[in-house]
C-alpha cells in the first residue's frame, strides 16, 4: 500500500499515522498479532456474533433520538443490549473452562451471568442494574456523579460512590468488570482500566467500551463533523448554535483517545516488554520516554489526573514507571466495534482506517 504525505501536508498526527501504518504494512510481528487477535476474538465471540446483526444495529442507532426526551426509552433498550452482550463474552470466554461428563476433551457453552459479581464503573442512573437483576447477576456500580446516579429515580442498594480512577474495592473482588462509554470522559482511561484489572478475579473478564475520538460520534453532543477541526471548536459552535455549553467540555469532561490506543494497552498487559502509552509517555519496562506522538497531543492535561474530589493532581513518574511494569497481568482476548453487525467487525484490525470506521471500540481481556 502506498500512501503520501502529501494527504496530510499540515497536520503532524496525520503524519505520524501515516508511518504507523507503513511499519505495520512492513511488520511481520504486527500481521501476526492482528491475526492472532482476530482468531481470539472470533473464538470469544461466538455466542454473540448471531446476535450482532445489522438491525440490531439499526435499532439502537434509531434509540438515539430518545436519550434526551425519554431516557427511559434509550437507556433501558441499551441496559438490555449490554446485559446480552456481556452474557454473550462471558459464555465465549469461559467455553473452555468446564468440560461436559460424556465429552470431556469438548468445551462446553461457558457460564452464565447467575450468580456473578459484576462491577459497572459508571453506571450512571441505575437502568443497567435493573437489567443485571433481571440476569440474576450480583450487580454493583461505582459512580463519581451523585446527580447522575439520582437521575432516573433508581435506587440501587449496591451502588457506591468513587472514582474509576481509583477504586473504591478490594483486589480480586469481580468476576466481571466492564465499563460503558467513560473512557472518553476521563483525563487518563488507562489508569481506570488499571484499577479495573485489579478488582477482577482471577479468570475474570474486562470489558472495555468507549466511544473514538475520530469516530463519527467522537464529539457526542457538539455534532458529527465538528470535532474533526478541533475539540475547542466544537464546543465553541455548540455554544454559539445552542446559547449554552456542552455537557460535554472538550478538555474538561472529554478527551480524545483512540482506537489504536485501546489496541495498545490491550498487548501490553499480556507481558514484559510491552510497549504502553500512558499519560501521553511512552513507558516500556522500568523506564517512560517523553511524548510518544500517541495521537494525545502533549498538553497538560496529558499529565493530570482527577481524583473524586474533582481536582487536579500532575502524574509523576513513579505512577508512570508502576503503570508500565504491571503486565503480565491479563491474555488481550477480543477486540470488536459494539454497534457494527458481525460482518464489519474486521475494520477493527486496519490500522488508521479503524479511527474513522469504529464509532465504539470494545476491548476484552481476561486476566490471569
Amino acid at each position: 500500500m502506498k500512501v503520501s504525505f502529501i494527504m496530510f501536508p499540515r497536520f503532524p498526527k496525520g503524519q505520524r499515522a501515516i508511518r504507523r501504518l507503513r511499519a505495520f504494512n512492513s511488520s511481520p510481528r504486527s500481521r501476526l498479532r492482528a491475526f492472532t487477535l482476530a482468531s481470539r476474538t472470533h473464538q470469544t465471540l461466538k455466542f454473540w456474533r448471531p446476535q450482532a446483526t445489522f438491525r440490531r444495529a439499526w435499532g439502537l442507532l434509531s434509540d438515539f433520538k430518545y436519550e434526551q426526551t425519554r431516557p427511559d426509552i434509550f437507556y433501558g433498550h441499551l441496559a438490555a443490549d449490554t446485559v446480552s452482550l456481556i452474557a454473550a463474552v462471558w459464555r465465549g470466554a469461559t467455553a473452555s473452562d468446564k468440560k461436559t461428563a460424556n465429552h470431556p476433551n469438548r468445551p462446553s457453552n461457558g457460564r452464565s451471568l447467575a450468580g456473578t459479581r459484576v462491577l459497572d464503573v459508571g453506571g450512571g442512573p441505575g437502568y443497567f442494574g435493573v437489567a443485571f437483576s433481571e440476569a440474576d447477576a450480583e450487580y454493583f456500580t461505582c459512580e463519581p456523579d451523585v446527580g447522575e446516579m439520582a437521575a432516573a429515580g433508581i435506587k440501587l442498594q449496591s451502588s457506591v460512590r468513587g472514582s474509576g480512577l481509583d477504586l473504591p474495592f478490594l483486589d480480586d473482588s469481580f468476576d466481571i468488570t466492564y465499563s460503558s462509554n467513560v473512557a472518553e470522559h476521563v483525563p487518563d482511561p488507562w489508569r481506570m482500566a488499571d484499577e479495573m484489572l485489579r478488582v477482577t478475579k482471577p479468570g475474570g473478564i474486562v470489558i472495555y467500551s468507549y466511544t473514538v475520538w475520530l469516530g463519527p460520534f467522537g464529539g457526542h453532543e457538539t455534532g458529527l463533523w465538528e470535532h474533526y477541526v478541533g475539540g475547542e471548536f466544537a464546543a465553541r459552535r455548540y455554544r454559539k448554535r445552542h446559547g449554552k455549553e456542552p455537557k460535554n467540555r472538550w478538555g474538561e469532561s472529554l478527551f480524545d483517545v483512540s482506537a489504536a490506543d485501546g489496541v495498545r494497552y490491550g498487548w501490553s498487559t499480556e507481558g514484559p516488554g510491552s510497549e504502553r502509552t500512558y499519560s501521553g509517555r511512552t513507558c516500556s519496562g522500568d523506564t517512560c520516554a517523553g511524548d510518544s506522538g500517541s495521537g494525545h497531543g502533549g498538553s497538560k492535561r496529558d499529565l493530570q489526573e482527577v481524583n473524586s474530589a474533582g481536582t487536579h493532581r500532575f502524574v509523576t513518574d513513579h505512577d508512570l514507571v508502576a503503570a508500565a511494569t504491571a503486565n503480565g497481568t491479563a491474555e488481550f482476548i477480543a477486540a470488536f466495534p459494539r454497534y457494527h453487525p458481525w460482518w464489519a467487525w474486521w475494520a477493527v484490525h486496519i490500522p488508521v482506517f479503524r479511527e474513522f470506521a469504529v464509532s465504539n471500540l470494545v476491548i476484552v481481556l481476561r486476566k490471569k
